[in-house]
């Protein structure tokens, strides 16, 4: 049996801990000619509340090729889709897979939503998935244009990003996550989120918000 596989008896239990943005697929196969079990159909969301802020969008800027204020951010949604697209103070248009990704705006989204009184410290997860016309966008290093902030009843917090690197392996990232440790209190609160992107005006943008009991930064 490989090291990656495990059998299971009849009636047995398997239990997998997700991340509320992440899924898993498993292969169940027969282990000799005996009937397979049913499929498991209860999924246990532990502790996870979703949060509804209502995000607006209040800034939708577009970032122009000459214009040497908005250079850099071109710089970083150019260098994370064909590498390093620029010489100097130039850039090289050619250089592009997909001409579309030229037309980059500067989009700040606004929203408050309402956490629940907790008796234990939570996270909030603010994770934002990029697609378009229905297909996943990648980037390298998403961290670079797209920041998140969160205050809590008006003190600003930490949001921390995940992953925080630059994608050096085949593949790149469609996602991003923001993480906010947020104390346990006995009130409702508010939390106010402002999330500004640096993408092309035609990839869109999904943001879900959540409210998560048990995390571990290792995973």
């Amino acid at each position: 049996m490989a090291d990656n596989q495990r059998y299971l008896a009849t009636g047995e239990t398997l239990s997998l801990r997700l991340r509320p943005f992440e899924v898993r697929m498993l292969q169940i196969d027969h282990a000799d000619d005996a009937c397979l079990p049913p499929f498991p159909s209860a999924i246990d969301a532990g502790a996870t509340i979703p949060l509804s802020p209502d995000l607006t969008r209040v800034s939708c800027e577009p970032l122009l090729w000459d214009d040497d204020g908005a250079k850099p951010l071109i710089r970083r949604v150019l260098n994370g889709r064909v590498g390093m697209a620029d010489e100097g103070e130039s850039f090289n248009p050619n250089v592009l897979h997909d001409e579309r990704d030229g037309h980059i705006v500067r989009t700040v989204l606004r929203g408050s939503a309402a956490l629940p009184p907790t008796s234990e410290d939570t996270s909030l997860l603010i994770v934002v998935r990029l697609s378009r016309d229905g297909i996943y966008w990648h980037h390298r290093g998403l961290y670079n244009i797209i920041k998140a902030a969160v205050s809590i009843d008006g003190s600003e917090t930490e949001a921390s990003s995940m992953p925080h690197r630059w994608h050096e392996q085949a593949g790149m990232w469609s996602w991003i996550l923001f993480l906010t440790p947020i104390e346990s209190a006995d009130r409702a609160r508010s939390a106010d989120l402002r999330i500004e992107t640096c993408l092309p005006k035609d990839v869109d943008c999904e943001v879900s918000t959540l409210l998560f009991a048990e995390w571990d930064s290792k995973l």
